[in-house]
């Protein structure tokens, strides 16, 4: 196994690495946001135009319509089970973590698992955090754990 970069060697390294991977490798490792906030930024091409950003070959796009909907982006986690008892275990976990944002969840239509808890934990003032067990028993594993996020205006 090699030896972890020295701060001089990471900060040459970082340097020097074309600006859209270096964005891609921060991206994925805590330590190295904190060390990249302290190295310049070499960028060819450096474009704002509207509604798009480019830096060098990485073309951003900012979906007006996603904006003036609020709609929530994201991915919803499934986590599925054939054991009932570790779903239980788990919002009891949860329960005890966000206790204080248990929910009906009204409007939300799925087949919840009777007696378990919701959950509808903000995250800011325009997106929450839906926690949920529900259960599909034509499913190999049908006991499932549902952690969505959704826009705040639906999550009411």
């Amino acid at each position: 196994m090699s030896l972890p970069l020295s701060y001089p060697g990471l900060k040459c390294v970082l340097e020097n690495l074309e600006a859209v991977k270096r964005a891609h490798i921060v991206v994925r490792s805590p330590g190295l946001q904190i060390v990249d906030k302290l190295i310049s930024l070499r960028l060819k091409d450096f474009l704002i135009h509207r509604n798009e950003l480019n830096i060098n070959n990485l073309m951003i796009i900012c979906d007006k319509n996603e904006m003036e909907t609020k709609k929530a982006t994201g991915t919803t986690f499934v986590i599925s089970t054939d054991d009932k008892d570790f779903i239980s275990e788990k919002l009891r976990e949860f329960e005890q973590a966000f206790g204080e944002y248990r929910s009906n969840l009204y409007g939300v239509n799925e087949r919840f698992i009777f007696g378990l808890s919701k959950f509808s934990i903000p995250i800011n003032i325009d997106s929450k955090i839906q926690v949920y067990a529900i259960e599909d028993p034509e499913e190999d594993f049908p006991y499932k754990i549902i952690v969505k996020p959704v826009s705040a205006v639906l999550a009411l």
